[in-house]
């Protein structure tokens, strides 16, 4: 078990693994793994990233309450602004990339 305050990602690896993550996805993230160091302790994460405008998560050794906790994660910032943290959506640009944008932040 995790002292108090600390979070599976200071415990897992020096470098933030969520650097490349969204700011908008930063409060989603950063309750997942405070969660997560209390579900999952030894777990470490294997990928966070960002694909396609969702939200990617995975984590080992994994258990089903951990899982659940990843992909409501998940499922939370497919539907929140990756910019501002808003209630955002799939948005596909010209070019064929795909962000998860409120309508303030798409590029409407």
């Amino acid at each position: 078990m995790s002292p108090p305050g600390e979070t599976l990602a200071d415990m897992t690896d020096p470098v933030d693994p969520f650097a490349d993550i969204p700011s908008g996805w930063r409060a989603i993230t950063a309750a997942m793994d405070s969660k997560l160091a209390w579900i999952a302790p030894a777990a470490e994460y294997t990928m966070v990233r960002v694909e396609r405008g969702l939200l990617r998560v995975q984590v080992t050794p994994t258990s089903p309450e951990a899982e659940r906790l990843l992909r409501d994660a998940e499922a939370r910032a497919a539907r929140t602004c990756e910019m501002c943290g808003g209630a955002g959506r799939a948005y596909m640009s010209v070019v064929g990339s795909v962000s998860t944008l409120c309508g303030d932040c798409s590029w409407d």
